[in-house]
């Protein structure tokens, strides 16, 4: 993954699961069934997918259980560049991006203001 040409992120061989269990506090995977089409019927089989997290920022989780914000790399009119490699170029990949934005709400003498 590249920011206006700067590396943010680099997983050779599969080492983003391992990062992302260093960083997280669980394993980023989950059970899925991948369904093949055999003709007149479907077959099916269990497995484990898992997901990459790339963040720009962190939340920080105190003693106390108060949550802060901590903004990391802002995202302003830059352009994200994920640049990735499917295990064979037979298959129908599926990418899914989701975007999480962080948005604060500033109060102060009985107004609201929404920042982000």
């Amino acid at each position: 993954m590249t920011y206006a040409g700067d590396i943010y992120a680099r997983f050779d061989s599969q080492s983003s699961t391992l990062w992302n269990m260093l960083n997280g506090s669980k394993y980023p995977g989950f059970s899925s069934v991948a369904l093949a089409d055999g003709g007149a019927n479907f077959t099916s089989a269990s497995q484990v997918s898992t997901y990459v997290e790339l963040p720009f920022a962190q939340t920080f989780v105190d003693e106390d259980a108060h949550h802060v914000l901590v903004h990391g790399k802002p995202i302003t009119n830059g352009i994200v560049n994920l640049l990735l490699q499917t295990p064979s170029a037979l298959g129908t990949w599926v990418l899914n991006v989701s975007y999480v934005y962080n948005t604060t709400l500033l109060m102060s003498q009985g107004t609201v203001d929404y920042c982000f």
